[in-house]
């Protein structure tokens, strides 16, 4: 019960946890960096603006889409919790 209280209190956020391959996302984030600067100078203002409000929507779908993936998959673990305490214990031949 420990973990559903901690998410109902929000002591746990699944989606800030960090990556689970932290090298992988340091290295995809700076790379990220080495090309977003350069092109973030040769803009105007009104088009890093532009720039960045499709940023924020490409945030948001994204977070839409974690929020399904998780819901997702607590329900499929939750499927297969129920699978295995319905399932009656097949008692093995000695």
């Amino acid at each position: 019960m420990k973990t559903l209280e901690n998410l109902f209190f929000g002591n746990e956020i699944p989606f800030e946890l960090p990556p689970l391959d932290r090298e992988e996302y340091h290295r995809l984030v700076e790379e990220l960096d080495e090309f977003e600067d350069p092109l973030l100078e040769q803009l105007t203002k009104d088009q890093r603006q532009l720039y960045e409000d499709c940023q924020d929507i490409r945030m948001d779908i994204s977070i839409a889409q974690m929020r399904d993936a998780f819901v997702r998959g607590f329900r499929m673990g939750v499927r297969i919790m129920l699978d295995v305490v319905r399932e009656p214990e097949k008692k093995t031949a000695k």
